[in-house]
């Protein structure tokens, strides 16, 4: 599983992430992959947003931010918006074993694609995290 975490539909920064990811063929070719926003967004700004940018993935609402909180990526404050997750990228295996995190150190930066499919065929402990590659 493929979790996505951002703090909202229509961001620049989010919206060029979700569009880099829906633009990356593989992973809509992996059969075992499933990719999950989670957003503090509502569902209406949620398919107003995948429709808008073809976003074919499923955009959760996250509005208590315990989600993000349980992942570590709940912000405080961001852009005069309390509470909300900041862009964060992670692999979750079938066992429940982080194989890859990521999270934005500023607006701009974006996740490393090529980490982020080496970590969706990883299989077993083949691919424990490397913290060179990406971490939250």
């Amino acid at each position: 599983m493929v979790l996505v975490f951002y703090p909202f539909d229509f961001h620049p920064a989010c919206t060029e992430q979700w569009c880099s990811l829906r633009d990356a063929d593989w992973l809509t070719l992996l059969e075992d992959i499933v990719v999950l926003g989670v957003g503090s967004d509502r569902a209406y700004a949620h398919r107003e947003h995948a429709d808008k940018h073809n976003i074919q993935f499923p955009l959760l609402s996250d509005t208590d931010g315990q989600v993000s909180q349980a992942y570590g990526v709940l912000t405080e404050e961001f852009e005069n918006h309390r509470d909300v997750p900041r862009r964060a990228t992670f692999v979750v295996d079938g066992d429940g074993v982080v194989q890859f995190a990521w999270s934005a150190r500023s607006p701009d930066e974006q996740p490393d694609l090529d980490a982020l499919r080496k970590a969706t065929n990883c299989r077993d402990d083949q691919c424990a995290i490397d913290e060179s590659e990406g971490s939250v």
